[in-house]
């Protein structure tokens, strides 16, 4: 006969059954002795030694799993629970995985939401600092009047010259490097902002059918940061269009903070520019630079893939874009 206190509470009890069982119903009816409370004891020690700390006994009715995948009933007692303490588990990550993000911070806010709505940890790491110029932006305005065609090169082009420009429906056409630049442009321009869709550098946007519609000696106008690449200007020149430039901001390199590198090894990387490569690698210190060839690398050129190997870096994946699909297959693949 089981021991009252475990009966249902629906039965009507006597307040001395709640406190204590009669001995007559301990231990299949057998008194208890010491040795056997000793016994018992050890039992119960031993069994909970082989239990998590954190995790409660449970019966067995309505017992679930969860290792990361669907739910699955299990016998006997409790294994684990959902939700529970990552750290305490052998079977998941102890820390959810970190993402570094080598891009100015005002670039890299929606590569950080991208990596929180993956379950990642996004850690801005940028090596350098976009700074405005000045003398270059009050120019600007006079020349976006007069040109017959807009070139942004970067995100960052974008964030520094735009807000100080006027668009209407009869601005000249606006053409983006790749998707964030449009994407980012998109929120002045009054008109579709043209880009290319198989790449994201000069030599797709030379590939456009716009410059065919354009009549030669038009002026092309190409805003870009100090030290941009001459490829894209130097080709439009030899098609007989009048190119300028305006050189709208400044690199100026940053000393990372690298006790927050070693505090929260990053388990990846996404790096967009060459020139990020280079200050990144020339501003580890030296205890750091093996941690740096050993990450995973994610970027989206192959250009920027060269300069990674140049570094010494071994794991480098090209991909279109930083996107949940991308970190969620990573994350599967190192589970």
């Amino acid at each position: 006969m089981p021991c009252r206190r475990f009966q249902t509470a629906s039965k009507p009890r006597r307040p001395s059954e709640n406190i204590k069982c009669r001995s007559t119903y301990v231990n299949n009816g057998q008194p208890e002795t010491p040795a056997r409370i000793a016994e018992n004891k050890k039992t119960i020690y031993a069994r909970a030694a082989k239990r998590p700390p954190y995790l409660s006994r449970l019966p067995e009715k309505g017992a679930v799993a969860v290792f990361g995948n669907a739910a699955q009933p299990v016998k006997g007692r409790l294994k684990t629970l959902y939700p529970f303490p990552p750290t305490q588990s052998r079977l998941i990550r102890p820390t959810m995985p970190t993402l570094l993000i080598v891009r100015p911070a005002a670039q890299a806010a929606a590569d950080r939401q991208t990596c929180t709505a993956a379950g990642w940890q996004g850690s801005i790491f940028s090596p350098f600092a976009i700074e405005a110029d000045a003398d270059a932006l009050a120019r600007l305005p006079g020349q976006f009047q007069t040109a017959s065609a807009v070139f942004w090169v970067s995100p960052s082009a974008v964030a520094v010259a735009a807000p100080h420009l006027e668009f209407s429906d009869r601005s000249p056409p606006q053409i983006a490097v790749g998707g964030s630049s449009a994407r980012a442009l998109q929120a002045y321009s009054r008109t579709p902002v043209c880009f290319p869709d198989d790449g994201n550098d000069s030599e797709a946007v030379l590939r456009l059918p716009l410059w065919q519609t354009l009549p030669k000696g038009a002026a092309v106008l190409i805003v870009r940061g100090h030290g941009g690449r001459e490829f894209l200007a130097h080709q439009l020149t030899l098609r007989g269009f009048n190119v300028q430039t305006a050189e709208v901001y400044f690199r100026r390199p940053l000393e990372p903070d690298w006790t927050q590198f070693a505090a929260a090894p990053p388990d990846a990387a996404w790096i967009t520019s060459a020139e990020s490569v280079r200050l990144l690698f020339a501003a580890a210190p030296p205890p750091f630079t093996q941690k740096l060839q050993s990450l995973l690398y994610f970027t989206h050129h192959q250009r920027v893939a060269e300069a990674l190997r140049a570094a010494g870096a071994t794991r480098v994946e090209l991909i279109p874009a930083l996107d949940i699909d991308t970190l969620n297959r990573y994350a599967e693949q190192n589970r």
